[in-house]
């Protein structure tokens, strides 16, 4: 059994919201980077990423922080929230 991390980004930051509630966000970090490196780093065999902002306006909104992240570990990406109604990807 694979144990996959998720990091759900909003406004660029770590976060994870109360009951999908975006005014209840908690910041788990600033550098969505520098979790992933974490994650990366106790083996993580992929990273699943949320797009919080982007599921919200239906398309997607955080690639600076998502391309950052492809960038600085070698493990699979998987991304969701926005990506779906999108015609960027």
């Amino acid at each position: 059994m694979d144990v996959i991390p998720a990091i759900d980004l909003l406004a660029g930051r770590c976060v994870r919201l109360y009951q999908g509630d975006y005014a209840q966000a908690q910041v788990f970090d600033q550098s969505p980077v520098a979790i992933a490196r974490q994650w990366s780093a106790q083996l993580a065999p992929r990273l699943h990423l949320v797009d919080l902002d982007g599921a919200k306006a239906g398309h997607p909104v955080n690639l600076e922080s998502i391309a950052a992240i492809v960038a600085a570990v070698e493990v699979p990406i998987q991304v969701g929230g926005g990506a779906a109604r999108s015609r960027q990807c």
